[in-house]
């Protein structure tokens, strides 16, 4: 592992464990759900709006959600646990810093062009989950950050843990404005420009 960043455990919440239903609709009840409070808003979005785009009554929604935020904090626990994975496997396995920082790149423009309504929604609708759910995405967000900003800092030694705090948050916005448009570019060539605008973005020195 990288000398200096934390060994990542998995997330605890208080959710209760999944019924057993079918898993293929739930996932796909799942889906649309993320896909409906990117575009309308949590608060905005009501059970009954998702089980009509689900194709399914209002009350058999429920035999696999309690409620919309049970929802909300199921999407949450699959990026968390996926985000707790991805990093500690990229930190432990990196050969440096640079490759790292690549691999973390990589890996959140991936994450974040691969499913830009999940990864829009989780930013803008943490606040409305449950205590113990919240700390969990929390500190991935905050380990997350502290493995940019360690790798930046060994390439970058002259910046200080404010202002690479700065750049890595900088980088983390500029990923994050492709959840608020479809480009219509290929995927793949998205992902290439997001990692290559944060690489340069991020050790480019200034003139």
């Amino acid at each position: 592992m990288v000398k200096g960043a934390e060994k990542l455990t998995a997330p605890s919440t208080s959710r209760k464990p999944a019924k057993k239903r079918r898993p293929e609709r739930r996932d796909q009840i799942l889906e649309i759900a993320v896909r409906l409070f990117h575009q309308r808003g949590f608060h905005a979005t009501g059970m009954d709006d998702i089980g009509e785009e689900a194709g399914i009554t209002g009350p058999a929604i429920y035999r696999h959600f309690d409620s919309k935020e049970d929802i909300l904090l199921a999407a949450t626990e699959a990026w968390t646990e996926h985000r707790f994975a991805e990093i500690d496997e990229i930190v432990a396995t990196s050969s440096s810093p640079r490759e790292t920082l690549e691999r973390l790149a990589r890996d959140h423009a991936r994450a974040t062009v691969a499913q830009p309504s999940l990864s829009a929604v989780i930013l803008a609708e943490r606040r409305t989950l449950a205590p113990d759910a919240r700390a969990s995405l929390e500190r991935v967000i905050r380990l997350r950050i502290e493995a940019w900003i360690h790798a930046l800092k060994q390439m970058r030694p002259e910046l200080s843990d404010a202002e690479a705090s700065v750049m890595v948050f900088a980088v983390f916005t500029l990923m994050a404005s492709v959840t608020q448009y479809d480009s219509g570019l290929d995927p793949e060539l998205v992902e290439t420009l997001l990692v290559d605008m944060a690489m340069k973005s991020l050790l480019q020195t200034p003139v």
